[in-house]
């Protein structure tokens, strides 16, 4: 009978036995070709375990069978997301909303797609709109404060995010992000106390340590700053973020050789995003070292720097432009002194803004 194997494959996948469950799926399905059930339950065990094509073959087969099913659509269009094809997933989980308009899960995973696609506004009325269906959904909650927070609205993102901890008190990721608001806010004891809470709830939760670390840089807590960010890295070793904050840390206390080397680190490791950063900065440490020619090619490294749209690259994107105009006086008149160069830009290299 394949119901008894299709029931064991979900209790083992709840144990954590993915592999053994895959196969209970699988024999189910050999037993009962057209049982639709089993096919939704092994795309949500192959998306688990990161095999979004295998998932997607299984839900599509699933739909088949089940056409009329708005949990499979929802289901389908979050493997979609997680690949990367955030047009497909979108149309599939509006799918999913048009079989049942109330399904709080589908519209949430909606914001999710739509606040990836850079439409704001619609994703804030999705979670909006998951919150009336469902007024303690946490999750819901915790992801609007994060499109609040992105857009500056910092008290509505505040308010979000406590009934996000009041609907579920341990709530590790919710902490950490109302201690990034508060952070923001300037209210540093609060912020300090959020990210111990997110910390003791989930002690390998390395991108709590990677903002406790800014928050300890902003109130010059340098040294505990530092611990924390090492420790965001040796939980999580190519974090991009926790390794360009602590470059600032080095940067702080004077430690250049550690901050290139940092800087250095991050180029290879997440060039498109945080290494351009890191280009603008080692253009502007060869400047100073009188390699004109090598601050130029770092310079040139990072120009894509300039089409970036989000708010974390502005300072180097205003330090590039104010470099490459300074190369370009210095080819055309070659005269600038080294005393006056790090009166232009030592500024940028002992405190770069977080």
């Amino acid at each position: 009978m394949p119901v008894p194997h299709n029931d064991l494959g979900i209790t083992l996948q709840e144990l954590g036995r993915l592999e053994e469950a895959e196969k209970s799926f699988k024999r189910a399905i050999n037993l009962k070709p057209d049982f639709g059930e089993a096919y939704d339950n092994l795309g949500n065990l192959l998306k688990e375990l990161g095999k979004f094509s295998e998932a997607q073959e299984s839900y599509l087969k699933a739909l088949e069978l089940k056409p009329g099913s708005a949990q499979l659509y929802n289901n389908y269009g979050i493997t979609l997301k997680a690949q990367g094809n955030l047009n497909e997933a979108e149309k599939t989980i509006k799918k999913a909303l048009e079989l049942n308009s109330s399904y709080p899960e589908a519209l949430f995973n909606l914001g999710i797609v739509l606040h990836e696609s850079g439409k704001v506004k619609e994703a804030e009325a999705s979670y909006a709109q998951a919150i009336l269906l469902k007024p303690n959904y946490s999750e819901a909650y915790n992801n609007f404060g994060i499109i609040l927070t992105e857009s500056g609205r910092l008290d509505e993102a505040e308010e979000k995010l406590n009934k996000a901890i009041a609907s579920r008190p341990k709530y590790p990721e919710a902490l950490s992000n109302l201690g990034n608001i508060l952070r923001k806010l300037k209210r540093f004891n609060a912020s300090e106390g959020c990210f111990n809470q997110a910390i003791l709830l989930k002690p390998n939760y390395s991108e709590a340590y990677n903002n406790f670390g800014i928050m300890l840089t902003e109130v010059g807590r340098l040294d505990e700053a530092e611990e924390k960010l090492n420790k965001a890295l040796s939980l999580n070793p190519k974090f991009a973020s926790a390794l360009f904050n602590l470059s600032i840390v080095q940067s702080c206390v004077n430690n250049t050789k550690a901050q290139i080397a940092s800087l250095k680190t991050l180029v290879q490791n997440d060039s498109d995003n945080y290494g351009l950063r890191a280009f603008v900065h080692l253009a502007i440490y060869k400047f100073l070292e009188d390699n004109f020619e090598r601050s130029k090619a770092y310079l040139s490294m990072s120009t894509k720097i300039l089409k970036k749209k989000s708010p974390e690259f502005t300072t180097e994107k205003v330090y590039w432009g104010y470099l490459s105009d300074i190369l370009k006086w210095h080819e055309e008149n070659n005269q600038l002194t080294r005393q006056k160069k790090i009166k232009l830009f030592m500024p940028l290299v002992t405190v770069i803004p977080l």
